[in-house]
C-alpha cells in the first residue's frame, strides 16, 4: 500500500485506505481479505486474494467424508472503481483482472455450473478480466458493507485427471470460461468518516507599524490691541483644522490596501462578497489555469481577469511610493466531494494563480499568502441566501429552486456542524434532485482562486 501511495504521488492516502473481507467467499472456506485506496475524489484502485488450501470444506457439502472431492484455489485480481457520488458512497462502477490456480474435481457446484468437474479434477490456471458493479451503504463512521455483482471472462488452460486423488493425468485443454462475480463485503476504513475541518489560517509577519503622534492641540492666541488705537474687543485667532492629506492614486483601488488593513483569510470570510477581488475559475476536479473552458452550459472566460490580475500587480511593483507588504490569494474548492480531496484541490488552485503570477512578474515567493479555502460552505450558503432574498422578484422561467428548498439547504448548512454529515443531508433533500441542481447552477461558482487583496507599505511613512 506504502508503494502505491508513492507511485501514485499522494501521500495523504491513507486517511482513505479501506480494508474489507467477502463473506460470500467465506462461506465457500476461502480466507480472502480485499484493500482498497482512493487515487482521487470518484477512483479507486485495489486489490482482492483469496486462498482455500482445504480440500472439501463448503456450505453445501455434506459428505466431508468423501476423499475423492477436491477443492483448492488462489486468486488474486487487482481492480479499479470509479464512484459516481464520491469514493466510498453509494454506488460503484469497476474492472478487474483475475489470475487463479486450482484444483477441483468432483465438485457439483450451484446453478448446473461446470458439470464437467462432476466426474473429473481439473488442475491449471485461469486467466481473465471482469467488470462488476455495486453499492456501499455507512454503517458507522468507519464500517461499511458492500454488495456487488459481475462477470469475468477469460481462458482457463488446465490438467484433466480421474478423481481419484492420485490418478494419472488423462488429458489437458484449454477453454474459453465465463465466472459470475459476486460480493457481499464487510469493509473496515483506517480512518473515520467523520473528518473536521482544518484551520486554514496562516499568519504573516509583518513590519512594526511607524508610530505617528498625534499632532498637539494649539491653544487659542489671543491679540490685545495698542492702547494708541481705538478700544477693541480682544480678538481670538483660532487655528484652522490642518487639511486631510489626499489619498494616493493607487489606493483608490479597493484591491490594494495599506498593510494596517491586512486581515489573515477565516473559513467564516464570503470571499465573493469582498470588494475588489477578482476570481480564476477551474473546471471540476482541476487546479490547472485555463484562459477560457466550458462547463456544461456555462463559458467561462478567466482572460480579462488574468490580464487585471497581471496589470494591477504590476503597478504596485512600478510605483516607488509603496512597497508589497502581502498578496493574499485563497484558493476555494466546491463543497460536493471527500473534505481532505477538496481541501488539497483548494491549496493547489491557491498555488497555481501564485505561479502564473510569477511567470509574468518577478515577484518573490515571501510576498503571497497563497492559502486553501477548503471546501466554500460560507460562500455557498451566502449564495442562497441571496437566492432565497430574491426569490419573490424571480419570474417562473428563471426561477431554479423553490423557496422552500432553498430554505432548506440554509436549515441543514446552519444545524448540522460535520461537514460530511451536512453534504448526506443535502444529497437526500427531495430524492437528490435539490443537490444536482445545485452541482449544475451553483457548484461552478465556488471552484475558484481569488485575487483578495495587495497589501502595501507607504515607503515615505517608513522613512
Amino acid at each position: 500500500a506504502g508503494l502505491l501511495m508513492v507511485l501514485c504521488g499522494i501521500p495523504c492516502m491513507s486517511q482513505g485506505i479501506s480494508v474489507r473481507n467477502n463473506l460470500l467467499w467465506d462461506a465457500s472456506g476461502t480466507a480472502n481479505i480485499g484493500l482498497e485506496i482512493p487515487i482521487s475524489e470518484h477512483w479507486t484502485i485495489g486489490a482482492n486474494a483469496g486462498f482455500k488450501s482445504w480440500p472439501r470444506f463448503y456450505m453445501w457439502d455434506t459428505e466431508h467424508v468423501d476423499n475423492t472431492r477436491h477443492w483448492r484455489h488462489l486468486a488474486v485480481a487487482p481492480e479499479l472503481r470509479f464512484w459516481p457520488s464520491r469514493v466510498y458512497d453509494g454506488w460503484f462502477l469497476g474492472a478487474d483482472a483475475l489470475y487463479a490456480f486450482y484444483n477441483v474435481g468432483n465438485v457439483k457446484f450451484p446453478l448446473g455450473l461446470y458439470k464437467g468437474l462432476r466426474d473429473h479434477r481439473a488442475q491449471g490456471s485461469y486467466y481473465a478480466g471482469g467488470v462488476f458493479a455495486g453499492r456501499s451503504w455507512w454503517l458507522s463512521d468507519r464500517w461499511r458493507i458492500e454488495a456487488e455483482a459481475g462477470l469475468a471472462a477469460g481462458v482457463a488452460s488446465y490438467d484433466r485427471f480421474n478423481c481419484d486423488h492420485c490418478s494419472a493425468k488423462i488429458g489437458d485443454a484449454s477453454r474459453f470460461a465465463v465466472l459470475p462475480k459476486l460480493g457481499l463485503n464487510i469493509a473496515y476504513n483506517l480512518t473515520k468518516r467523520q473528518q473536521k475541518r482544518q484551520e486554514l489560517v496562516e499568519t504573516l509577519t509583518m513590519l512594526p507599524e511607524s508610530v505617528q503622534e498625534e499632532p498637539k492641540k494649539e491653544e487659542p492666541v489671543i491679540v490685545e490691541v495698542p492702547k494708541a488705537q481705538e478700544p477693541q474687543e480682544p480678538v481670538t485667532v483660532v487655528p484652522s483644522e490642518p487639511e486631510e492629506e489626499p489619498v494616493p492614486e493607487l489606493l483608490r483601488n479597493p484591491l490594494i490596501r495599506p498593510a494596517s488593513e491586512y486581515t489573515p483569510y477565516s473559513p467564516e470570510r464570503v470571499l465573493r462578497k469582498e470588494e475588489g477581488a477578482l476570481y480564476v475559475y477551474f473546471r471540476f476536479n482541476s487546479s490547472k489555469i485555463l484562459s477560457s473552458f466550458t462547463a456544461g452550459k456555462r463559458f467561462r472566460d478567466n482572460a480579462p481577469v488574468l490580464d487585471e490580475i497581471i496589470s494591477v500587480t504590476e503597478k504596485v511593483l512600478k510605483d516607488s511610493t509603496f512597497d508589497i507588504s502581502c498578496i493574499q490569494i485563497v484558493g476555494l474548492a466546491s463543497t460536493e466531494g471527500a473534505l481532505w480531496t477538496n481541501t488539497r484541490l483548494a491549496e493547489r488552485r491557491a498555488k497555481a494563480l501564485k505561479a502564473y503570477i510569477q511567470e509574468k512578474l518577478p515577484v518573490p515567493d515571501n510576498k503571497f499568502e497563497a492559502v486553501g479555502g477548503g471546501e466554500a460552505w460560507s460562500d455557498l450558503r451566502d449564495i442562497v441566501q441571496d437566492m432565497l432574498a430574491n426569490a419573490d422578484a424571480t419570474t417562473d422561467s428563471e426561477k431554479i429552486f423553490t423557496k422552500k428548498q432553498l430554505q432548506s439547504v440554509l436549515d441543514i448548512i446552519d444545524s448540522e456542524p460535520d461537514l460530511r454529515r451536512r453534504e448526506d443531508k443535502l444529497r437526500a433533500i427531495e430524492g437528490g434532485s435539490v443537490f444536482r441542481k445545485l452541482i449544475v447552477n451553483v457548484m461552478g461558482d465556488l471552484r475558484n482562486s481569488g485575487f483578495i487583496r495587495i497589501y502595501v507599505d507607504n515607503n515615505n511613512i517608513n522613512k
